[in-house]
């Protein structure tokens, strides 16, 4: 089948970009990444970088975005400078750990309409430890500050987005969550690396409800929270579906006009759909994408859950899926216990609201 073709029907309207790849592609060498960085260093030129604008214009009537995410986006800023004049109609928007960014890059970004959807910060420096450079060097003090230069620019959308491993116990959201509302976030996501060992479904739990007591069974910063208490509040109990989409709306594309199902991978041959310059589409990755959406938990170990409402199906990300398990519908083990905590965590939030709202009627 043409790519085109095939990017028609996936209904693609975006393209994530990694401006880099390989070794020393990335400033950070973050303990937790899912991507390698291994083999050739390769950077995307300005040519390629059109091209894969121009193919996004085939394929789309009305394109919507480019979001600049790899391998550290901000290592090659004019090729985000050059995106916005080759493409001043399209929204773009950079994932980001703000080690790079400067007064002059930040002010260029607020003037240009470029935005900072996704600032990548763990919490306080005791969270923060696994985000080392390469060369070794600590960076919580820097990355911290480069946050707060941006929220006058960026602070209605951005949010602070960290990622928890339970590495030698460490359970601490609560920490997490009071760092990054002390320098200035207002949107908090805590994303738990479940391909990670060592998760314990009761320390999960414990550790959603001391958050919930911090917060006083109120209002989170994190909207992934807050939807699971509004699912749970409404009191559905059916399976909410598969939220994975790999393969739809959005492809990854590396330096040299290799696309992939999703911004998540750029490393594995599984990943690879085709290329924006050959025009190849690689069917068996099609047909992942195809069994990743036919994927469901109506099945018996599944049915009894007390997970399940909130359950995604393939879990947070199916290409995490084939890293760890090697197929991208069987979820890590750790995908299932923080789950199961989660929710445990959750319900025990929505009992503290019930009863604060029992209360104010009764003092009414």
């Amino acid at each position: 089948m043409n790519l085109i073709l095939t990017a028609k029907k996936q209904k693609i309207r975006e393209l994530t970009i990694y401006v880099e790849s390989g070794i020393g592609s990335c400033p950070f060498a973050c303990e937790y990444c899912f991507v390698a960085k291994r083999g050739e260093h390769r950077v995307m030129t300005r040519q390629t970088l059109m091209d894969c604008v121009d193919f996004l214009r085939r394929v789309c009537e009305k394109p919507k975005a480019l979001r600049f995410f790899g391998t550290e986006p901000l290592t090659q800023f004019g090729l985000i400078q050059h995106a916005r004049a080759y493409a001043p109609d399209l929204e773009i928007s950079i994932t980001t750990n703000g080690w790079l960014l400067n007064d002059e890059r930040i002010q260029w970004l607020a003037d240009n309409d470029v935005r900072i959807y996704v600032y990548s910060i763990d919490g306080g420096p005791e969270h923060h430890k696994a985000r080392r450079t390469t060369d070794g060097r600590e960076t919580w003090e820097r990355v911290a500050e480069n946050f707060q230069k941006l929220l006058p620019s960026q602070g209605k959308w951005i949010t602070a987005r960290g990622t928890w491993a339970p590495n030698n116990g460490d359970y601490d959201l609560v920490g997490r969550f009071r760092a990054l509302e002390e320098i200035g976030a207002t949107s908090i996501q805590i994303v738990p690396a479940l391909g990670a060992p060592g998760w314990d479904e009761r320390q999960v739990a414990k550790a959603y409800m001391e958050l919930a007591d911090y917060y006083s069974g109120g209002n989170c910063p994190s909207r992934f929270i807050r939807q699971a208490l509004t699912r749970l509040e409404s009191g559905k109990q059916n399976y909410q579906g598969n939220k994975c989409n790999a393969g739809k709306f959005a492809w990854g594309v590396d330096p040299v006009g290799n696309l992939h199902l999703c911004h998540n991978e750029v490393e594995m041959d599984e990943w690879r759909v085709g290329n924006v310059y050959s025009m190849d589409v690689n069917e068996s990755a099609i047909a992942l994408s195809k069994r990743i959406d036919r994927f469901s938990i109506d099945r018996p170990e599944c049915l009894s859950c007390h997970a399940r409402n909130l359950c995604m199906g393939v879990g947070f990300c199916a290409c995490e899926n084939l890293r760890h398990t090697g197929d991208v519908i069987v979820p890590t083990e750790g995908y299932c216990k923080h789950l199961r905590g989660f929710t445990t965590g959750m319900q025990y939030w929505l009992s503290l609201r019930q009863k604060k709202t029992i209360a104010t009627w009764l003092t009414a």
